[in-house]
């Protein structure tokens, strides 16, 4: 995986990202998906999913939009336990200023985009999602000292 940041990306500087509450209370974030080979870019809105330990999931819809090439195919099980065979595809993904590549995206045939922790475990990101404030924040840092003094304050070593 390759990431290029032009400035850290810390809970501390307050940038935040488009971020809402679905009616299931499903956190939705906006990303900017970019196919590094014709330029095409879009905003997509995805679902953190905490229990996809993967790293992006696209639609196919999505794909097509950007032209994104399919690069490999793989089996893969679905949240029913059902395998099924899925497209690879590479492409870049901008998170805050940091433009973040060279990772598989899967792609399924419709359903909600998802971003999952394999990306931000990569992406040596820590996320910090506050549902109760208003408008709920998102922050993200990969800095070691905020993410202790996350960990201590949620007594969590």
């Amino acid at each position: 995986m390759k990431v290029q940041s032009t400035i850290p990306n810390h809970v501390e500087v307050g940038q935040r990202v488009k971020l809402h509450v679905g009616s299931r209370g499903e956190c939705l974030i906006s990303l900017k998906v970019m196919n590094q080979t014709n330029k095409a870019e879009e905003e997509v809105e995805f679902m953190i999913d905490t229990g996809f330990n993967g790293f992006i999931q696209l639609n196919q819809t999505t794909v097509e939009r950007l032209e994104l090439e399919i690069v490999d195919k793989s089996k893969s099980k679905d949240f029913m336990g059902d395998e099924r065979e899925i497209g690879l595809t590479k492409t870049a993904i901008k998170l805050l200023d940091t433009i973040i590549s060279g990772f598989p995206i899967q792609i399924t045939p419709r359903g909600q985009c998802l971003i999952g922790t394999g990306f931000l475990k990569m992406a040596g990101l820590a996320i910090v999602i506050d549902i109760a404030s208003s408008p709920p924040f998102l922050g993200f840092t990969g800095n070691k000292k905020v993410r202790k003094h996350l960990r201590k304050a949620f007594n969590y070593s």
